[in-house]
């Protein structure tokens, strides 16, 4: 019997399941998925069986809109750990937010922009990119913010 190599195709896959829309191209019409409870109103991110705020299973996934506004912001001027390697732990200044979208969701993300263009109430979109490789050689994508009207607009 002859042994033969097989390839394996590298595939875009999400950071998790649940958080993001399918499918995953093109990249622009992704959104982040929420989770919206149909008796209290409390909107959260991420797909859910019931309701943080008050237990009800009267929920409702659905797309969460792709702009925002900075709430609140900080700059790190040190890499996180895993997945995120560096050679360097103290690489350039990253710019990190709390996201405030207009259905009430507030989420951590990085924010594409310099540490100079932060600014509280900054109107920023959504971008779905390669954040890093998995151990079997796949693109994991992660969401992150951009500056509304900034590059690659």
């Amino acid at each position: 019997m002859v042994k033969t190599e097989r390839t394996v195709e590298k595939k875009e896959i999400p950071f998790a399941l649940g958080y993001l829309t399918f499918p995953l191209s093109p990249r622009e019409q992704v959104c982040l998925l929420g989770t919206n409870c149909q008796d209290c109103g409390t909107v959260l991110l991420g797909t859910r069986g019931r309701c943080e705020n008050c237990g009800t299973s009267n929920v409702k996934v659905t797309p969460l809109s792709q702009e925002g506004k900075i709430w609140s912001y900080t700059i790190m001027r040190y890499v996180p750990s895993w997945p995120f390697p560096s050679v360097n732990p103290y690489s350039p200044p990253i710019p990190v937010a709390w996201v405030e979208l207009p259905e009430g969701v507030r989420l951590v993300s990085h924010i594409k922009c310099s540490p100079e263009e932060m600014k509280i109430d900054l109107p920023v979109k959504l971008v779905v990119e390669r954040g890093w490789e998995d151990e079997d050689g796949n693109d994991v994508l992660m969401y992150r913010f951009r500056p509304v009207g900034g590059k690659n607009e």
